[in-house]
């Protein structure tokens, strides 16, 4: 059973996110994952030409053309990976998994937060960050990691968001 499969968003036109994000999250020490699902409602040459590289025999890349809302692109997701995934993450392309330094990756933190094989899921807040005044956002090539950096300190309300893991075992579908 693989441990951690990453369920991408839509992307919608965000196709330039994909080396940074793919790289960031393909990262062992970062993330772990053993597969990453990217929900495409086009696909072009570019999709495949950036996926390309990040996929060897340890990490399985799906790229599934999608046209279809967020919601059913996260319970195609459950369905696909019910019954071989330990956990199920759902992030968009331009949104990374931070690491507190002390923590060796992304399932270490997971499983400490998770006491019993029952828990369907774990919502975690997300952070919002915004560029650094140098950032042009015409310009990409600068990376998102490096010029996003000034993180709110208010507390959140109506902007509050959060990123889930699921373990798909125990979800029969997601919704609103």
């Amino acid at each position: 059973k693989m441990s951690m499969v990453l369920c991408s968003s839509p992307l919608w036109n965000r196709e330039r996110y994909l080396p940074e994000w793919m790289e960031w999250h393909t990262n062992k020490n970062i993330a772990n994952m053993d597969s990453i699902v990217i929900y495409s409602h086009i696909w072009t040459e570019t999709t495949w030409q950036v996926t390309k590289p990040f996929v060897d025999d340890d990490l399985a890349i799906i790229v599934r053309p999608w046209n279809w809302t967020q919601m059913a692109a996260q319970n195609h997701c459950v369905y696909m990976f019910q019954y071989t995934a330990r956990w199920l993450l759902f992030i968009d392309v331009d949104e990374f998994i931070m690491l507190p330094p002390e923590k060796d990756n992304l399932l270490s933190i997971i499983d400490e937060l998770v006491e019993t094989e029952e828990r369907a899921g774990l919502s975690l807040s997300s952070v919002q960050f915004g560029g650094s005044p140098t950032f042009n956002r015409s310009d990409w090539s600068h990376l998102v990691t490096e010029h996003f950096v000034d993180a709110t300190s208010r507390a959140y309300s109506e902007e509050f968001a959060t990123k889930m893991f699921i373990r798909p075992t125990n979800v029969d579908s997601i919704s609103v």
